[in-house]
């Protein structure tokens, strides 16, 4: 009796699709965890810091109640870039911004100062990660002291409209922000370039990843001297990612909707397709809580899982434009 071979190639091709699908995972795997370690290093937690004392109006004397305020402090994500020799931060404008500064002086100046240099904090600086090594660790951090000045054209930063939400800060402006730049190279931060950035029109249900430095994922403090508290992060964070695809690529507007986890802290961090950067955070979805007669209530609004990023193809005009100013003042400078 002839014996049939249907079992043997049933069996044998069974066997090959298992085989295939484990060479599959390992590859998916080996490429998850390069995007994970490349992006990982190439994000900055930045802290942003205004002592008390700092007044949000020259014009008039701090209250009682300022003076009882703490140290006004706000967290975000940047990102790390390289192009032609020069360091930079990329990151959500608002991250540079003190919302409530810009609401006081509406209140008391009868004006809108949301592009008002003096509105940005004073100070911004690299909270520790708690991914860095030992030896890492052990290098102190120093901040950009005096982002705020008072001539927007001589400043090492530049920004968009509120509504695009984007600002890039220049490294390599003077020796400061140098020394925070080499910092960061020495800590193992990595810078991505130019060719990490891909401009290209996104789609629905694309597959996105995003890093950053959320305040869920808080990691605690370390001990530093009170006194060193205007110049030195206490804080220790976790970076995290999360996963998700493009809910809508609003293909005629400057932003994209997904439906990324994104919690505050998150502003400013990059959203990654195929290991190349599409988005920055600019913020979560939310609306306005409202009373049975339809009023909203003061500050209080509800999140709704859908987060919205600025394209990445909005950054490369503004670099642009941040390089401008950095060779005319640099320029300006060598002819003094």
């Amino acid at each position: 009796m002839q014996r049939s071979i249907l079992p043997f190639c049933v069996l044998s091709t069974f066997y090959l699709l298992v085989f295939a699908n484990q060479i599959s995972c390992q590859t998916n795997s080996k490429n998850s965890n390069k995007l994970v370690t490349k992006w990982k290093s190439a994000v900055i937690n930045l802290e942003a810091r205004k002592n008390k004392w700092e007044n949000l109006d020259s014009q008039r004397t701090m209250s009682f109640q300022e003076s009882l305020m703490p140290l006004k402090r706000a967290t975000g994500t940047a990102v790390f870039l390289r192009h032609d020799k020069h360091r930079y931060l990329i990151t959500a404008r608002h991250m540079l911004f003190d919302a409530d500064a810009i609401l006081q002086k509406k209140k008391y100046n009868q004006y809108d100062s949301i592009n008002d240099p003096f509105s940005i904090y004073l100070n911004i600086m690299q909270i520790q990660s708690s991914e860095e090594t030992e030896e890492a660790a052990k290098i102190p951090n120093i901040g950009l002291g005096l982002l705020g000045v008072p001539s927007y054209r001589e400043s090492n930063y530049i920004y968009s409209t509120p509504d695009m939400d984007l600002a890039i800060i220049s490294l390599d402006g003077n020796t400061r922000y140098s020394m925070f730049a080499d910092i960061l190279e020495k800590k193992g931060y990595k810078p991505i370039s130019l060719t990490d950035i891909d401009t290209t029109s996104l789609n629905y249900g694309d597959q996105i990843v995003c890093v950053g430095y959320p305040s869920v994922s808080f990691g605690g403090e370390k001990t530093i001297d009170s006194t060193m508290l205007s110049y030195y992060s206490n804080y220790v964070s976790n970076p995290a990612f999360t996963f998700g695809h493009v809910a809508n690529p609003s293909i005629h507007n400057y932003f994209f909707l997904s439906d990324l986890t994104i919690s505050p802290g998150n502003s400013g961090g990059p959203i990654i397709k195929e290991g190349k950067l599409v988005g920055i955070v600019s913020l979560q979805g939310n609306l306005n809580v409202q009373d049975k007669n339809g009023n909203n209530y003061m500050d209080a609004f509800y999140r709704f899982p859908y987060g919205f990023a600025i394209k990445s193809a909005h950054i490369i005009p503004l670099l642009n434009e941040l390089i401008a100013k950095d060779e005319a003042n640099e320029k300006t400078k060598s002819e003094k």
